[in-house]
């Protein structure tokens, strides 16, 4: 299963699938990848996704990046007829309708729950069921030197760090006194005085690294 496991946050990735991955939940809600772009990764990592759940095939694409395979171009919109899949121009590209196949349309969507799951087997967090509270994932429990049992959490996405640090004052309400983990793709290019509040207030942020098949 590939999932994702605590970083740092500033040491560099080679990005592999697993990773594109982390960086499109952190920057898009609810994204999709084409079967050509998760195919192009090399080894298994697209067959291990797909068994361990995290992704999973949606609804075929009606718009496309015009395939490799039939040369330079502009995107295509995707038409089904009784001859089959055929990709045409939109109104101003006109070209001719090239033959798609079904590969050509194919996407898979990422399924958090299972992301979720993994997350927390790598890294050895007790919790379990998935709910998304606004960005804020649920993962568990874990005990981390220095701090004891800490509830860890998922943010996602992450596309702008107004948004992590809303979250982060969500984590604060409440009274709480013990030290949180949040958790996301990336590490927040947060301001020195925004990481001190965090800091100072118990909210340790941490960043994912997807570099790992096992």
């Amino acid at each position: 299963m590939c999932t994702g496991t605590f970083a740092d946050g500033r040491s560099s990735v080679t990005e592999g699938l697993p990773q594109r991955i982390l960086t499109l939940l952190d920057q898009t809600e609810s994204p999709v990848i084409s079967h050509a772009e998760a195919a192009s990764y090399a080894g298994d990592a697209l067959a291990q996704l797909l068994a361990a759940g995290i992704l999973r095939e949606t609804s075929r694409a009606e718009e496309i990046a015009r395939p490799a395979r039939f040369g330079p171009g502009p995107e295509m919109i995707v038409r089904k007829t009784s001859q089959g899949l055929f990709g045409v121009a939109d109104e101003d590209d006109y070209f001719e309708p090239v033959r798609l196949t079904e590969d050509d349309v194919r996407q898979y969507e990422i399924a958090l729950d299972h992301l979720a799951d993994g997350i927390r087997k790598e890294n050895d967090i007790a919790g379990d069921g998935f709910r998304n509270d606004g960005g804020l994932i649920h993962l568990g429990r874990k005990a981390i030197q220095g701090l004891g049992e800490t509830d860890v959490y998922l943010s996602l996405p992450n596309d702008r760090d107004d948004a992590v640090l809303a979250r982060c004052q969500r984590l604060l309400g409440g009274g709480r006194k013990e030290s949180v983990v949040l958790v996301m793709p990336r590490f927040p290019q947060l301001s020195t005085e925004s990481n001190r509040i965090l800091q100072s207030n118990g909210i340790i942020l941490l960043a994912l690294s997807g570099a790992m098949l096992t």
